[in-house]
């Protein structure tokens, strides 16, 4: 039986970043700020952010009952409390207080935990289908899976991502405690000279798990096929780095500067959150912005890019092919419609002239008569002078001729003439 053939990869799947040109770095930064005000990123980042508001809480729900399984589930509130108070906005941290500690009292246990967190991952998709939506509009594709595929699928990877998200914070929580109870199974080895190093060390995988996470996203969610498996991409790392940037100053802006609560009164927490998460995910956007022009540039490299256009594979073309299948009924319907309305006569009839219009109308049709006259008198008064004068040049010309036959003419009358005759006439005679 022979060996199935392993399909060959384009060259570009091969080139490596250290591979690229001098500049291409400094040029795909402003390609994706190019493309990210060419394709709205702002306005992708405000789809994301009311996502974003509709499946925070199924997924902090989701979380929290998660890591009450690990009895943490009280820690991990507080723990959270405790960043959005350090970290985050004053206003955005008085709004969540209150809902965090209703969802942390809140679980329950055994089928109604179970329904409690499906449910949650469930409502937590939308994000995650509208994360999908906003970087096919990046790679300039159409969604061509189906929709009974499609949110079954969102469902599987907000699981992921809730997954990593425990995971970070069971290894922020449970780090020494667990290494306390491991170390009585662990002798002869220096758990106090472990624990300090894990207590240093953890941030670093903490912050690993989340560029994969986000990697994870850009990969997983777009109908764009990914022909080489990369666990990690320089847009989650931009992005991660902008989120922490500009949440930070941000933070810092509103706790000293901002008037959001004299300008917006009751809701200026509210404000305040919503701008928040709209500047995370603006950075979210823009990651994979950046993601999609090092492609481009690996196509480049590799001598692919012939007309300047990202070359992708969608996953998926079933949704398309529906969906130029409904565009064509539509068309033949209205175009059958035009032809009925066309057999009984029954189209709109074509807008008559404004007043203005026919005003002006009139005014060009006058004009053009006038000038049509002016035109036509000055040809007759012409006309007329040309005739006049061929007249007088033929009056010259008759008298001319008049007078030259006078002089040639001999007249009868004249005595000199008489007499010559007659002496011609007797020489004749003598002779």
């Amino acid at each position: 039986m022979a060996r199935r053939r392993k399909k060959s990869l384009p060259h570009s799947e091969y080139v490596k970043i250290r591979e690229f040109p001098q500049g291409s770095i400094a040029y795909i930064f402003r390609r994706a700020g190019f493309s990210f005000g060419a394709h709205g990123g702002t306005d992708l980042a405000a789809a994301l952010t009311y996502f974003t508001v509709l499946s925070a809480f199924p997924a902090l729900l989701a979380i929290l009952s998660l890591l009450g399984i690990f009895g943490q589930g009280e820690d991990s509130a507080k723990v959270i409390l405790e960043f959005l108070q350090e970290r985050a906005p004053q206003q955005m941290y008085s709004i969540l207080e209150g809902p965090i500690h209703q969802l942390t009292n809140g679980q329950g246990a055994g089928f109604a935990l179970i329904i409690g967190i499906l449910s949650a991952l469930w409502s937590a998709s939308g994000y995650v289908g509208s994360f999908g939506r906003a970087l096919n509009n990046v790679y300039g594709v159409r969604e061509g899976r189906p929709g009974w595929f499609l949110k079954p699928y969102n469902v599987l990877i907000t699981t992921g991502v809730i997954v990593l998200v425990v995971l970070m914070m069971l290894m922020f929580l449970l780090g020494a405690s667990v290494l306390d109870w491991a170390a009585p199974y662990m002798p002869g080895v220096d758990i106090e000279l472990i624990k300090v190093l894990w207590l240093n060390g953890r941030w670093v995988l903490i912050l690993i798990l989340a560029v994969f996470l986000i990697a994870m996203l850009y990969t997983a969610t777009p109908n764009v096929r990914r022909l080489k498996i990369r666990w990690t991409s320089p847009g989650a790392v931009i992005a991660l780095f902008g989120m922490g940037l500009g949440g930070l100053g941000f933070t810092i802006y509103t706790n000293n500067f901002s008037k959001y609560n004299a300008t917006y009164g009751l809701i200026g927490g509210v404000i305040v959150m919503l701008v928040f998460l709209w500047i995370m995910n603006n950075m979210l956007v823009f990651g994979a912005h950046v993601d999609a022009e090092f492609e481009r540039m690996r196509q480049i490299v590799a001598g692919e890019d012939i007309d300047g256009k990202l070359r992708v594979e969608p996953r998926d073309t079933r949704a398309i092919t529906k969906y130029q299948e409904k565009l064509e009924a539509l068309s033949s319907s209205a175009q059958e419609i035009q032809d009925l309305a066309s057999g009984q006569q029954t189209l709109p009839k074509p807008p008559e002239p404004s007043i203005l219009e026919r005003v002006q109308t009139a005014v060009s049709t006058n004009t053009e008569m006038l000038r049509q006259a002016v035109s036509d008198t000055r040809a007759g008064a012409t006309e007329t002078q040309s005739s006049e004068d061929s007249g007088d040049v033929k009056e010259k010309a008759s008298e001319s001729s008049q007078k030259h036959t006078r002089d040639s003419t001999p007249h009868s009358d004249n005595p000199q003439n008489g007499s010559s005759k007659r002496q011609d006439s007797s020489r004749d005679t003598l002779f």
